[in-house]
């Protein structure tokens, strides 16, 4: 992991943007830590520095949590690939036209989502060896996506008790 830039913000949160590998990421702390860590992704191939993501990013630092977020594949500051722009546009002509978009959804989403985990994971395993948080939660997730007595809720991005 390579921080490329560092700024303390006007609410006390430190902003720094990273790259790992070829994913670029942002990471917001607050003034103390230890701090729990909190992985906040973005949908509809938004930007890590969308202001909606970046509010709410700054919003948890400010309250005390660590707060890491990556732009996805195809998406914010990553190159977008010759069939990710043909699938978008051909989305966009689908919809404008009223034709059935399943297919192509899947097309352009199917491999956002395929390539999402292993990114989040390898993500984790930096943002976690370079410490300064508390992770017992996030450990056990990533070991263990559905806990017994618990149900994947995957609209809040999260597992709760059952």
């Amino acid at each position: 992991m390579h921080f490329t830039s560092e700024q303390r913000l006007d609410d006390g949160v430190l902003e720094r943007e990273f790259t790992l590998g070829e994913i670029p990421g942002t990471l917001w702390t607050p003034g103390s830590a230890p701090a729990p860590l909190v992985l906040m992704a973005h949908t509809n191939g938004l930007p890590k520095a969308d202001p909606r993501l970046v509010a709410r990013a700054r919003y948890t630092a400010a309250r005390g949590y660590a707060v890491a977020t990556i732009d996805a594949a195809g998406c914010g500051d990553r190159p977008r690939s010759a069939a990710d722009e043909q699938a978008r546009a051909d989305l966009g002509r689908a919809m404008q036209a009223g034709e059935p978009v399943d297919e192509i959804f899947e097309s352009l989403i199917g491999p956002l989502v395929d390539n999402a985990v292993p990114e989040w994971r390898t993500t984790l395993d930096a943002l976690l060896n370079s410490g300064g948080w508390t992770a017992l939660g996030i450990r056990l997730a990533v070991a263990e996506p559905a806990p017994r007595g618990s149900s994947w809720r995957t609209a809040a991005g999260s597992w709760t008790a059952t």
